[in-house]
């Protein structure tokens, strides 16, 4: 019964964690484009 339980919020939770690393990836992108775009 728990292990059911604990896949379920696996799956639950593998969409939370699949888009931390590419909003942490944008946070560190983002002030390199700009960065980038203004001395171009």
């Amino acid at each position: 019964m728990f292990f059911s339980s604990f896949w379920l919020l696996m799956i639950y939770l593998s969409p939370v964690l699949s888009i931390i690393p590419i909003m942490l990836l944008w946070q560190g992108i983002a002030p390199l484009a700009s960065l980038w775009q203004r001395g171009r």
